[in-house]
């Protein structure tokens, strides 16, 4: 009965550190840049499309805008935190190595 209650909650607990693993994985080694290259040079198509219609431009690159920002926020933090993210890490995987080595020992 208790072997039973402790699986259930070093399962529970691995999803979450899997889910938060895969969170971090993510942001390390995700490109933010790159996707910046590509958003800008889809506003210069739109502009070399619509030359003379500023309106239908400016409802265009209106959201390129947001997008570009959202990138530009997410390369800062990435420079200013992949250190922190992946102290975080490796922290994570150890802990699910030793979770996975309880449960492996508690079900033998």
């Amino acid at each position: 009965m208790t072997d039973n209650i402790i699986n259930t909650v070093i399962n529970d607990t691995l999803n979450k550190l899997k889910k938060r693993s895969a969170k971090l994985e993510s942001l390390i080694y995700g490109n933010p840049l790159s996707e910046l290259i590509t958003v800008r040079s889809e506003g210069y198509k739109v502009i070399t499309e619509h030359k003379g219609d500023h309106k239908k431009i400016n409802e265009l690159l209106g959201p390129l805008a947001k997008k570009e920002k959202l990138l530009l926020a997410a390369s800062k933090a990435q420079s200013k935190n992949c250190n922190k993210w992946m102290d975080e890490k490796v922290k994570i995987d150890f802990e699910m190595n030793q979770l996975i080595n309880d449960q492996y020992y508690l079900n033998k």
